[in-house]
């Protein structure tokens, strides 16, 4: 017969199994735990002729210590109904630089882009404003975001639209 047993040790959950042999195994509740290694962040302004001028919001881009990526997004001001597409770009917002991507060879979407998506099963999905013009959505990559990735854009909705929003990350 075998007991599970939590312990709380140094911050970390280990769990013990004891046996009736009266043999302790450690093993760890997770083989890593992940932890925020860096966070930049910015808030919203619009851009471009197309962009309703009561647009803000923030993002937010969290770099794990696990080598992955993590994208956050809140906008308000847009049109009710409507999907956007909002992801991470290299350079500034005054540069209107490329998107940003991992394998610069690679496709342009995801995994190889880093976007926001209100949608959990769709990482391409975009962002899609409520009733009253507030749309969120969060992504996830693989990889770790190099320095270059500096800003996130907001597209109106379609592939090639212009910019209507962008936030600087620092």
């Amino acid at each position: 017969m075998s007991v599970w047993v939590g312990r709380m040790r140094a911050g970390r959950r280990t769990l013990l199994l004891l046996s009736a042999l009266g043999a302790a195994v450690v093993v760890p509740a997770s083989a890593h735990a992940r932890h925020v290694d860096e966070v930049s962040q910015g808030d919203f302004y619009h851009v471009g002729r197309d962009a309703p001028g009561n647009l803000m919001g923030s993002a937010k881009l969290t770099r794990f210590d696990d080598d992955t990526t993590s994208l956050q997004v809140h906008v308000h001001g847009l049109e009710p109904g409507v999907t956007y597409t909002a992801h991470l770009h290299a350079g500034a917002c005054a540069d209107h630089g490329p998107h940003y991507r991992n394998d610069s060879d690679g496709p342009a979407r995801p995994p190889n882009e880093l976007w926001a998506s209100s949608d959990r099963d769709d990482p391409s999905a975009g962002i899609t404003a409520d009733d009253r013009g507030n749309a969120s959505g969060t992504g996830t990559a693989p990889w770790r975001a190099r320095a270059e990735a500096r800003s996130v854009f907001i597209h109106s909705a379609g592939k090639g639209q212009p910019a209507i929003g962008c936030a600087d990350l620092s």
